[in-house]
């Protein structure tokens, strides 16, 4: 009864993981209970080059600080208040493919976990209808 119950227990969690990995949270399996969630923008967002948005994410105890890259580059660094939302203003500079990416840190610089979102920069002027239609 143990055994099933444990196991049970285990393939809900994996389930969760899996879950919380595509809806923008990482769970850093090394650096206990480490999560660092992207918050906004969303999944697969397309968006004119110029056009601001927020960006949008949180992370916990014990990850210290918080990176917020551009296809590579460093935008910002932001120090870890118990999960309380960090947000910065972005617009992506020319059409093209931009990837941002988040890496939570821990106290001596060392990367606890990494995750990324695509986002797509169209032509300046392009007109996007937000609601899906």
């Amino acid at each position: 009864m143990k055994r099933n119950l444990r196991a049970a227990c285990l393939v809900a969690t994996l389930a969760m993981a899996g879950l919380a990995i595509q809806a923008g949270l990482a769970v850093d399996r090394k650096a206990a209970g480490v999560v660092l969630e992207f918050i906004s923008p969303p999944l697969g967002l397309a968006l004119p080059a110029g056009q601001a948005i927020e960006v949008r994410y949180r992370a916990n105890w014990p990850a210290a600080t918080v990176e917020l890259w551009e296809n590579g580059t460093l935008l910002t660094a932001d120090p870890v208040v118990e999960s309380a939302e960090i947000t910065h203003t972005w617009a992506p500079a020319e059409p093209g493919a931009r990837r941002l990416t988040l890496r939570a840190l821990d106290s001596r610089g060392a990367l606890l976990v990494e995750i990324g979102r695509s986002i797509t920069a169209l032509p300046r002027g392009t007109m996007v209808r937000l609601d899906g239609r």
